[in-house]
């Protein structure tokens, strides 16, 4: 038996530089910087392999594939695009792995996986009034809010194959499967004294909401050499199908509430990575790597919500065996993001136009037991 429990914490850091936002009829935004809007995560993961037989392995895990969290306040000058933003997606999987022959082994199985996804943004229903021509309204005069969350259960499922010419060579070739959800949850609104008169045509009220969404396939090739006993070198393609992300409407189950169009408008992605392994000492292994990650996100659809831009991944790490079957990691990364300018108007929102300034730092701790 092959254990692995792993715990990663992700420090991202995301500022907004504002570029001449300006709301629903051309005056300028009120509103502060925002501050940092990237707001820590815990990234917890566990494996454990079985060996039924020499040639068959059955194995377990559970881990966080996708995770993001952005928050701005209530107060920041792009308020009416974002404030608060999260997504989490826990993926528990089952595989087994069979030795074909001395060089193929093949493995796949099933991944069960729970998205939770929460947005929220400011309204300005003084634009909203203003442009009713109801009196007493003026833009950013009467602010109110809305935060929609939901969740849901899907499957999807993953294959490999391992191909080892000789001992210390191999290469891996690893799909992932798409999974689509369908998130059932709550549109929550917070309306103004002030904006009581927009309520008689029904909309802005609580009600139940539902969004249909994919969480991307993905196609991996990987390759490992060990050119000498205490060395290795390793690299790893992955192309990312983010193309399934373009437009994904939120319906509300109140008739009267318009349905809200999220337009991410991604495309494809291909990742690249290359890195070493270092046998120091018998008991010490130590690490590093390089990886460039472009984004997926376009400029005309890319907001502070979603702030991501190509990024460059620098890696370390070392490994002690603490005994024979014990062995314990700790890993560090730093990922410098390009700057991410965004340019967006939006009815009733205005226009959001500056730019992210952002990193992230991902520390790691890991323990590794073989029973």
């Amino acid at each position: 038996v092959y254990k692995r429990q792993a715990l990663y914490g992700a420090f991202p850091s995301t500022r907004f530089r504002d570029a001449g936002s300006t709301d629903a009829v051309g005056g300028t935004l009120l509103g502060d910087d925002g501050g940092n809007g990237g707001a820590p995560i815990a990234l917890p993961s566990a494996f454990g392999v079985y060996s039924m037989s020499p040639r068959l392995k059955l194995g377990a895990g559970v881990n966080v594939p996708f995770g993001l969290s952005t928050d701005y306040g209530d107060a920041w000058i792009g308020r009416y695009h974002a404030t608060k933003s999260e997504i989490e997606a826990i993926n528990i999987s089952a595989v087994a792995a069979w030795r074909v022959s001395r060089c193929w082994t093949l493995g796949g199985g099933l991944d069960v996986q729970r998205l939770e996804a929460s947005i929220g943004n400011a309204i300005d229903f003084g634009s909203i009034g203003a442009g009713m021509l109801l009196p007493g309204f003026v833009p950013q005069g009467a602010d109110g809010s809305v935060r929609v969350a939901g969740d849901d259960w899907s499957l999807g499922f993953n294959v490999g194959l391992l191909f080892e010419p000789r001992a210390g060579t191999r290469f891996g070739l690893h799909y992932r499967s798409r999974v689509s959800h369908d998130l059932e949850g709550d549109a929550d609104f917070t309306v103004p004294p002030a904006a009581a008169p927009l309520l008689a045509g029904g909309a802005f009220v609580d009600t139940p909401a539902r969004v249909g969404i994919s969480m991307p396939d993905s196609l991996s090739f990987s390759a490992y050499h060990e050119p000498h006993p205490c060395w290795a070198v390793l690299a790893d393609v992955t192309w990312t199908n983010w193309s399934l992300l373009d437009q994904v409407p939120i319906e509300y189950e109140n008739p009267a509430q318009p349905q809200t169009v999220l337009d991410f408008g991604w495309h494809d992605t291909w990742r690249v990575s290359v890195g070493v392994t270092w046998r120091a000492t018998p008991r010490w292994t130590l690490r590093g790597g390089l990886a460039y990650d472009p984004s997926p996100i376009p400029r005309s659809t890319r907001t502070p919500r979603i702030p991501g831009n190509d990024r460059t991944w620098f890696t370390c790490g070392a490994e002690f065996r603490v005994h024979s079957r014990l062995t314990a990691d700790l890993s560090y990364a730093y990922i410098a993001v390009d700057d991410g300018p965004s340019d967006q108007t939006v009815p009733a929102r205005g226009r959001v136009r500056g730019h992210n300034e952002s990193s992230v730092h991902l520390v790691g701790l890991q323990l590794t037991l073989d029973l």
